[in-house]
C-alpha cells in the first residue's frame, strides 16, 4: 500500500535525511497543464480554421505539437482520474458523483512532488478536489468556492451576467440568493491566483501547475462582447431571451421535448463558441505573463487539452453523458515544448490518458507500467484507442423517471465502450448492440456500417475483447458522502436533479 505523509512530514524527513526524498537538484522543466473543461476539438480554429473561436491558440500552436486526441470517457470524473493515474475507467473505478480516487493509485502530481517539483492546483470543477481525493500530490490547492476566494469569485461571475439575460439557470439561481454558482466561469480569477503562485514559488525548483477552466461547461455566461464578436446584434439579443436552461437541455436530449428550432440551434452553438473565445483570451494572458520572464518561458512546457467534449445537438443530445460519440470524445490537445517536442501536427491519433506517461517523461521521472498508454514524445502507429462509460449516470435519469413514469429510459441505462483503429470506430453497448463508423468519411457518425462491413465489426470487437482480457482490475475507487455545499454546487452544474439526494 502506498504510504501517505503530510507535507510537513515530507519536509522534515528530507531535512533529516530519514526519507527517500530526492536530495539532488531537480532539472526537469516547469509544466503547466491546462484543461478547458467540456471543450470539443471541432469547434476550435486549430482543427477548423474557418472558425474564429480561438485565434490566439491558432497562432500559439504553430510552435507546438497538435494531436488528434480522444478522451477515454465522456465526463469529468472518469476522465480526470484516468489522466491523473494513467489507468482506464474500468481500472480505477471512479465513475459517479460519490466516487473518490483510491489513495493506492500513484497520481502524476504525487510522482512529480516526490521528485522535488512544487505542485499547484486550481480547479473550477468541484470534482477535481480534496473531497474526491483527486488532488493527491498537490501541495497548494485552490477553488473558487474556498472561503478566502468566494467573494472574489462571486463578484467575477456577477460581472459577467447581463441584466437582460433570461435564457439560463443563472438568473434563477441568482434570484434564490445561492452562492454556489460561483464555481462557474472564473477564468480571470484562476489566472490571477496562478500568477500569484508564480511570484511566490521557490525559484530554485521546477513547478507543476494544473488549471481547470469551466467557461464552456453549462451554465454558459459569455460576455456580451464575446457574443458580439461571433453573432449579429439580433442574434446576441436573441441569445438572452429563449430557454437554454439545464432542464430543457436534458429534456431534449432524453427525447422528452421537441428539439430547438434551426434559429435557436445556431444560437446555442454560438453561445458555446463565445465561451471558447474567452478561454482563448485567458490563454493569451498566461503566455504574456510567461513571456515577461524569458528564462521562465524557455524552461516551461505548456499542455492544453480537455477532459471531454459536449454534444451540441448531434445525435439529438446536448449533454456529455450517455454517449461515446465523437462530440464528447474528440478533444483538443496541444503540447508546447520547444526543444523537447518538434512542432507540427501528429497524424496518429492518441488519447488524453497518454498525458500521464508524457508528463513524467518530460520531467525525466521513471514511468510506472501502464499498459495501453504511451508517451507522446514518441507516438506509435496502428494503435487501438479505447473509451469507456461502464456505468450509466443515474441522477438525471431518476429525476425524469419520477416526473415521466411512462418514459422508456432503457436506451440510456447502458454501459458503453469504443474501440478505434485507424479510421474505423466500433461502439459497443451492454445491450449487445454494435455500431461501426468510418470517421474519415463520416465524422458525424451518421452511417452505421455494421451490416455493410461485418469483417471490420468482428475484427474490432475481437480487439476490444482482447483489450478487456488484458486489463487487470485494480482496487476500485471508494464512495463518499456529499456535503450540502457539494450538492448545491453539483445541482448548479446539472449533475444532480432538483430533489436528488443520491440515486
Amino acid at each position: 500500500m502506498k504510504k501517505k505523509l503530510s507535507i510537513t512530514a515530507v519536509v522534515l524527513f528530507c531535512l533529516l535525511g530519514l526519507g527517500s526524498c530526492n536530495s539532488g537538484k531537480v532539472t526537469g522543466p516547469n509544466i503547466v497543464w491546462i484543461v478547458w473543461d467540456t471543450v470539443r476539438a471541432d469547434r476550435l480554429s486549430i482543427y477548423r480554421p474557418e472558425r474564429k473561436t480561438t485565434p490566439f491558440l491558432q497562432k500559439w500552436a504553430k510552435d507546438g505539437r497538435v494531436f488528434d486526441c480522444s478522451s477515454v470517457s465522456c465526463w469529468t470524473v472518469p476522465s480526470h482520474a484516468s489522466m491523473f493515474t494513467g489507468l482506464f475507467p474500468g481500472e480505477h473505478g471512479v465513475q459517479d458523483v460519490v466516487s473518490e480516487l483510491s489513495e493506492e493509485h500513484d497520481t502524476v502530481a504525487e510522482l512529480l512532488r516526490d521528485q522535488g517539483y512544487q505542485t499547484y492546483l486550481f480547479s473550477a470543477n468541484p470534482f477535481v478536489s480534496r473531497s474526491t481525493k483527486f488532488s493527491q500530490g498537490f501541495q497548494i490547492e485552490e477553488h473558487p468556492y474556498d472561503k478566502k476566494l468566494a467573494a472574489e469569485a462571486q463578484d467575477e461571475v456577477v460581472g459577467k451576467i447581463d441584466p437582460q439575460d433570461q435564457s439560463s439557470d443563472m438568473s434563477v439561481v441568482l434570484g434564490k440568493g445561492s452562492k454556489n454558482w460561483s464555481v462557474k466561469a472564473v477564468g480571470e480569477l484562476i489566472n490571477r491566483r496562478f500568477f500569484r503562485f508564480l511570484s511566490t514559488r521557490d525559484q530554485g525548483r521546477p513547478f507543476f501547475a494544473f488549471l481547470n477552466y469551466m467557461e464552456a461547461h453549462r451554465v454558459r455566461i459569455p460576455s456580451r462582447e464575446s457574443r458580439g464578436r461571433l453573432m449579429t446584434r439580433e442574434e446576441v439579443t436573441a441569445s438572452y431571451t429563449f430557454n437554454q436552461t439545464q432542464a430543457r437541455f436534458q429534456r431534449i436530449s432524453l427525447g422528452l421535448e421537441e428539439p430547438f428550432s434551426e434559429k435557436e440551434q445556431k444560437i446555442v452553438e454560438a453561445v458555446y463558441d463565445a465561451t471558447l473565445l474567452e478561454l482563448d483570451m485567458l490563454l493569451d494572458e498566461i503566455f504574456r505573463k510567461l513571456q515577461a520572464t524569458p528564462e521562465l518561458l524557455s524552461n516551461t512546457v505548456v499542455i492544453l487539452t480537455s477532459d471531454h467534449g459536449e454534444h451540441l445537438g448531434d445525435h439529438g443530445s446536448y449533454l456529455h453523458q450517455y454517449s461515446l460519440y465523437e462530440g464528447v470524445l474528440n478533444v483538443p490537445l496541444v503540447i508546447w515544448a520547444p526543444g523537447r517536442l518538434s512542432p507540427g501536427t501528429e497524424i496518429e491519433p492518441v488519447m488524453n490518458i497518454d498525458l500521464f506517461p508524457t508528463v513524467l517523461e518530460l520531467a525525466s521521472i521513471p514511468v510506472p507500467e501502464r499498459p495501453g498508454t504511451q508517451s507522446l514524445l514518441g507516438v506509435k502507429e496502428d494503435r487501438l484507442l479505447v473509451a469507456e462509460y461502464p456505468k450509466p449516470y443515474e441522477p438525471v435519469l431518476s429525476k425524469f423517471i419520477r416526473s415521466h413514469p411512462e418514459w422508456d429510459s432503457s436506451p440510456y441505462r447502458q454501459g458503453l465502450r469504443t474501440a478505434r483503429s485507424g479510421a474505423y470506430k466500433l461502439l459497443w453497448r451492454s445491450s449487445g448492440e454494435q455500431e461501426l463508423y468510418n470517421l474519415a468519411d463520416d465524422p458525424g457518425e451518421e452511417i452505421n456500417l455494421k451490416d455493410d462491413n461485418p469483417e471490420m465489426t468482428r475484427l474490432l470487437a475481437k480487439k476490444l475483447e482482447g483489450w478487456l482480457e488484458l486489463r487487470s482490475l485494480v482496487k476500485q475507487g471508494g464512495e463518499r458522502e456529499l456535503s450540502p455545499d457539494e450538492r448545491e454546487r453539483l445541482k448548479a452544474l446539472g449533475y444532480l436533479g432538483d430533489d436528488d439526494a443520491q440515486n
